[in-house]
């Protein structure tokens, strides 16, 4: 079995994927999620429809959301409408949420023998590892700088009965390292794609990091060992040409809050232990109804989280990718779990968001080497034979960072199943390793060197402690 290394995106620059996401729509121009105030009589419900030319495309049960058609271009008034309404709790657009777009190394499976090895997150001795910008091993970590997952699995592999939920833009289930994990896979976006495949390769490389095969010669470790997940796609891959008319194209993951919302609350209600949202929804300001990132995040999210929280589900998120304070959604949900990035020398890389109010903890998220869907390689590497060889790429941001916790957190739920959410969340952060106060000088958008800080408690309880973590739960 030979492994590979696909090609990620190291001709496309940062601003040219930034200045192409701005032009993805903020929300669907036809939908509407609403909430009726219980004891709502279903007739008044159904006259309020007609009244707004609505028609209901489908309902989340477990939180009263109705998911609306509305006519394309009438969105704002109808919207205005359900809001003057009295017997409506919460009305809101669709919402897109984007996944984070991390970025990705070049082909650089030349001289890699042991993909383990490239593994720092999980056992950093201070190795040689791959550079992704030039593909050479030409780098070196610092010593413990990871979450001592060598240690946890000497404790404890878990077991196939715990069950992580992948919220994402699917994962390709066939992957070699990836093959008998997925125990089933649901498609959230069918009205926007009809496969389960992941289409933008993100969530089959989170899904790797999570609970990939491990120890079987092949590919990566996955920190959940044992562990099984669930494909549950709830983003659709939406075109971008970054060099109109010329057709170069980057495949970004949009994750409209309904497929999110109903894609949380599935899983509460399919026995899944764990949740992983690499994922982020900008907080809506009440007043313009429009994204800002710092007011109150959508209403239907809002609830879904609150009912997976509820039954007893684990919710993980990536804290974001924005290099600054302000807190996003799912991760800043008082009820989440929300994961900011180390780097292979315990620092807080450039992009990741940090913040002494909202991030929970850290877990490695820079120059992640992890599974990616065998439709990569197939199209970059000459000889690639799907389901025998392995396709791997490196890829950073917190995206990579959350799957860490969520890993883990499957491990501690086989050791011990009773535990609460609230109780795996304490355990987590009480044995989370302090990291100091911190300085980076980074190079502005203006070309002038800008100095970020950020003090002991920006960092949340610390970095990810696997093994401390399984000695911790009882």
């Amino acid at each position: 079995v030979s492994t590979a290394a696909a090609q990620g995106s190291n001709k496309i620059t940062r601003d040219q994927i930034d200045a192409a996401l701005a032009i993805i729509p903020k929300y669907a121009p036809d939908r509407l999620l609403v909430r009726f105030k219980p004891g709502t009589p279903a007739a008044e419900i159904a006259r309020t429809h007609r009244a707004a030319n609505a028609t209901l495309f489908k309902v989340i049960s477990d939180i009263d959301v109705q998911v609306l058609r509305v006519p394309s271009g009438q969105l704002v008034a109808r919207l205005k409408s359900y809001r003057a309404n009295p017997n409506v709790e919460f009305a809101h657009p669709d919402y897109n949420s984007l996944l984070y777009v991390p970025s990705e190394g070049i082909d650089a499976s030349l001289g890699v023998t042991n993909l383990f090895e490239e593994q720092w997150g999980l056992n950093n001795t201070g190795q040689a590892l791959v550079n992704p910008g030039t593909g050479a091993q030409t780098l070196t970590g610092t010593v413990d700088a990871d979450i001592d997952a060598s240690e946890a699995w000497d404790i404890h592999r878990g077991d196939a009965s715990i069950k992580i939920a992948i919220i994402d833009s699917g994962v390709d289930c066939n992957a070699v390292d990836l093959v008998g994990k997925c125990i089933e896979q649901v498609n959230f976006v069918s009205d926007f794609t009809s496969t389960t495949a992941d289409e933008v390769a993100h969530g089959t490389h989170v899904a790797g990091i999570a609970a990939a095969n491990t120890d079987n010669d092949k590919g990566t470790a996955g920190v959940g060992w044992n562990s099984s997940i669930g494909n549950l796609k709830a983003c659709f891959p939406y075109l971008i040409d970054l060099y109109p008319p010329y057709g170069v194209y980057i495949a970004v993951g949009v994750c409209p809050i309904s497929a999110s919302a109903e894609a949380i609350t599935y899983a509460a209600d399919n026995g899944y232990h764990v949740i992983n949202m690499s994922y982020q929804s900008d907080a809506i300001d009440p007043v313009t109804n429009e994204p800002i990132g710092t007011a109150e995040p959508p209403d239907a999210e809002t609830a879904a989280v609150a009912y997976a929280w509820s039954q007893g589900v684990v919710i993980v998120a990536a804290a974001g990718n924005a290099g600054n304070t302000d807190p996003v959604y799912p991760g800043a949900y008082s009820e989440v779990i929300a994961v900011a990035a180390t780097d292979r020398d315990d620092n807080k890389p450039t992009t990741s968001s940090f913040g002494n109010t909202w991030i929970s903890m850290m877990a490695p998220g820079d120059n992640i080497v992890s599974t990616e869907p065998d439709a990569s390689c197939e199209f970059l590497i000459t000889g690639y034979v799907a389901g025998v060889d392995d396709c791997v790429t490196w890829k950073s941001g917190t995206s990579m960072a959350s799957p860490h916790v969520a890993g883990v957190v499957a491990l501690m739920l086989e050791k011990n199943p009773t535990l609460t959410a609230a109780q795996v969340e304490t355990i987590l952060e009480g044995s989370a390793v302090p990291l100091p106060a911190g300085m980076r000088s980074v190079i502005g958008p203006n070309g002038v060197y800008v100095d970020y800080t950020w003090g002991t408690d920006a960092t949340g309880a610390g970095l990810l402690d696997a093994a401390a973590a399984l000695s911790a739960t009882p």
